[in-house]
Formats: structure tokens, C-alpha cells, sequence
């Protein structure tokens, strides 16, 4: 870790701990930061992780320009609601009608990968109430825009992430 690549200053981590700290009481926290992290220092876990998830993702909530060729090496043959490249929130209620209804259509237990920046919470939380529990929802977060070529996160370039990296990554996920 290092500044500006999953890494800050102790008074303001607990800064950010005070303020949300009862948002997550009692809940469990998953973060997407541990999948970017993974793929900076463990490049190999991280890997592994993706074939996993590769494997077990049931619809793929997320940008409408995401190459075909990145989402279907990501998630498989899994469908694909589309959501706008920027201020998904504004889509919010069209994008959880159109997840809903591929949800409902299920009725066994898979993973959800949701890509839609903080729009994404919102959905999830929609998604809970609405009762549609009986799925694993994975926030994929900034690293998709790295696979994608698209430098969006200051971390990106921080972390030294070669075009190598992400071409190794392809080859290693396309032989699953």
C-alpha cells in the first residue's frame, strides 16, 4: 500500500469509521477495495478469484459499453443488464426493474455482479428489501474499468499496472 493506492492517513480512516460506523453495526462489509488490492500485490489470488467468480455469476448489472468480449471473459454467458456509463442514478428505477425481473426468474442461488458505481448500493439495498435475498451481491468496483482500458481512479496509475498485467489476465481467464 501506498498513498493514493489503498492507503491514508490514520486520522482520517477513523475519521470515515465515525461516520459511517453505525451504517455497518451489526452488518457484514464486503469491499471491492480487497479485490483491487489482491490483484496489485497477489496477482495470482486475485486471478483465482475472478475464475470463481467467472463461474458462479448469474447477471452482470453494469455499463452498456463494457466490451463484449471483457464481460463474457469476466462473467461467462451471464445476462446483462445495461446500465449508463456515468450517473447510473438517474437509471436507477429502470435498472432495478430490469434486474428484479431476471432475479425473480431464478430460483437458484448465484452471484450478482454489480458495477454501476455508488448507484450500486442503492440497488442492492432495493434489491434486499424487495426480499431477493437468496443471491450473493459482488460490487466488481474500479478494477473492470482497468480490464476495459479505462483509466478512471488515481489508484490506477499508482499502482503500476502494466498493459502486460492485463493481457496475462485475459490469457489466465480465457483458459477456464
Amino acid at each position: 500500500m501506498s498513498p493514493g493506492v489503498f492507503l491514508m492517513r490514520d486520522e482520517a480512516a477513523e475519521r470515515f469509521l465515525r461516520r459511517t460506523l453505525e451504517c455497518f453495526s451489526g452488518h457484514p462489509i464486503y469491499s471491492a477495495v480487497a479485490l483491487h488490492y489482491q490483484f496489485v500485490v497477489d496477482f495470482e489470488y486475485a486471478v483465482a478469484f475472478l475464475k470463481l467468480l467467472q463461474q458462479n455469476t448469474i447477471l452482470f448489472v453494469g455499463a452498456g459499453d463494457v466490451p463484449d468480449a471483457d464481460r463474457n471473459l469476466l462473467f461467462g454467458n451471464a445476462p446483462h443488464v445495461c446500465t449508463p456509463m456515468k450517473d447510473s442514478y438517474r437509471a436507477l428505477d429502470r435498472i432495478e426493474r430490469e434486474t428484479v425481473a431476471a432475479l425473480e426468474a431464478r430460483d437458484a442461488y448465484g452471484v450478482v455482479v454489480v458495477a454501476t458505481g455508488c448507484a450500486g448500493r442503492v440497488l442492492v439495498k432495493r434489491l434486499l428489501r424487495r426480499g431477493l435475498t437468496r443471491f450473493f451481491y459482488f460490487d466488481f468496483g474500479s478494477l473492470l474499468d482497468i480490464i476495459c482500458g479505462w483509466h478512471t481512479r488515481t489508484w490506477h496509475t499508482r499502482a503500476g499496472i502494466t498493459q502486460e498485467q492485463i493481457k496475462r489476465l485475459k490469457r489466465d481467464l480465457a483458459r477456464t
